[in-house]
């Protein structure tokens, strides 16, 4: 026994180092613990969304209703989670968010239901924590102050009136399901998947790259109406009411629905014929556009017409409003894929009534009417 001691010792001094140098040797990287987030690209298309970010970040030079200040990636985990928010500010097209593992559904929008400044007189959402209702509609018109600024217009029961701030455009885009696995954290960091032999085979998804391709969808159109007026110079006012247009629309599927509702505004500006008599007059607004079933698209316009004397138009034999017209034909074939306008084009004839406002005079009375 004695002797097998003697001959040990210097086996074990000598394997000593061996053992401290492999007990330092560090870790294999897959070891390391696992991120709690992958890092996703998102890139935005606002080609269709009319709206129009000329660059990378947002600019003041637009006109307010198309200026993009944040977007809103809001994410509904599939397991009953609360949704929660990722926003993109500093740069309204391509950027990147972290995202735990989790399954999602997912709606686009710009701005936030939160920006109620922005939002204020024109929009309004409900239902923002559910993937499937959540929706936007179109504000109504203070019922205290509208049958003062439409004298002769008369609501049906039931009917909402709309006016005011028009609607600020809205996009969305929406995502039924998207799968963030612990290899979409490591390969989005530049490490190995767990399953790589999966991952060569195909037989896996280790990036999903879909939020790399969206596309914004409008949810706002301009509705622009066009009178052509025979004695536009005897006119003081021109009444007008649009109903048929869609005041909500979902925010995930893009449908919309039309409950009793009537948009009200004047017709202004003032272009005249060679004549200096006759002329055109326009108007245009926000609407959430066009209702879903074509088989029951019905689209009207009435105009209440008051002349400068203070009397009102009455046709022969009267109607009330006293002019209508029915568009529906109109709204269905406008070029919306186009400009994404909807255009609806009117012809009428008033009497002359002597001792009118001259063209020269207009500007300043107009002023003065809607002071």
């Amino acid at each position: 026994m004695r002797n097998i001691m003697r001959y040990l010792k210097p086996l074990c001094f000598a394997a000593l180092p061996a053992l401290l140098l492999a007990s330092c040797v560090r870790r294999p990287l897959e070891m390391e613990p696992i991120p709690q987030t992958a890092r996703i690209p998102v890139h935005i298309d606002w080609s269709q969304s009319g709206l129009n970010p000329t660059n990378l970040t947002n600019t003041a030079s637009l006109p307010e209703a198309e200026q993009v200040h944040r977007v809103t990636l809001r994410f509904y985990p599939t397991d009953g989670s609360p949704f929660f928010d990722k926003f993109m500010e500093a740069n309204v097209i391509a950027d990147t968010i972290e995202l735990p593992v989790g399954e999602y559904k997912i709606i686009v929008f710009n701005e936030s239901v939160d920006d109620t400044p922005w939002w204020a007189g024109a929009i309004y959402f409900t239902d923002d924590d559910n993937y499937d209702l959540f929706a936007a509609h179109a504000v109504p018109y203070d019922p205290t102050l509208w049958p003062q600024a439409f004298p002769f217009y008369t609501a049906a029961p039931g009917e909402t009136i709309l006016g005011g701030p028009d609607p600020r455009r809205l996009a969305s885009w929406s995502l039924g399901y998207f799968d963030v696995t612990t290899d979409m954290v490591l390969t989005s960091r530049g490490r190995a998947p767990i399953n790589q032999t999966a991952a060569r085979s195909g037989t896996r998804t280790i990036y999903d790259t879909r939020l790399t391709n969206i596309v914004m969808r409008r949810l706002t159109y301009n509705v622009a109406v066009t009178a052509h007026v025979t004695n536009l110079v005897s006119i003081l006012t021109n009444y007008c009411a649009v109903s048929g247009f869609a005041n909500m629309v979902y925010m995930a599927s893009a449908l919309t629905t039309q409950s009793p509702s009537t948009k009200l505004f004047q017709l202004n500006g003032r272009v005249y014929d060679a004549n200096r008599v006759d002329g055109t007059t326009t108007h245009s607004f926000m609407s959430f556009g066009r209702t879903p079933t074509p088989a029951t698209e019905d689209y009207k316009v009435g105009i209440d017409v008051l002349y400068i004397s203070g009397v009102l138009y009455v046709p022969d034999p009267p109607t009330w409003p006293q002019l209508t017209w029915d568009v529906t034909d109109q709204v269905v074939a406008s070029a919306v894929g186009v400009d994404f306008d909807i255009n609806i084009n009117l012809n009428y004839n008033v009497e002359f009534v002597a001792g009118g406002i001259a063209v020269d005079d207009w500007n300043d009375t107009y002023q003065q009417i809607i002071k």
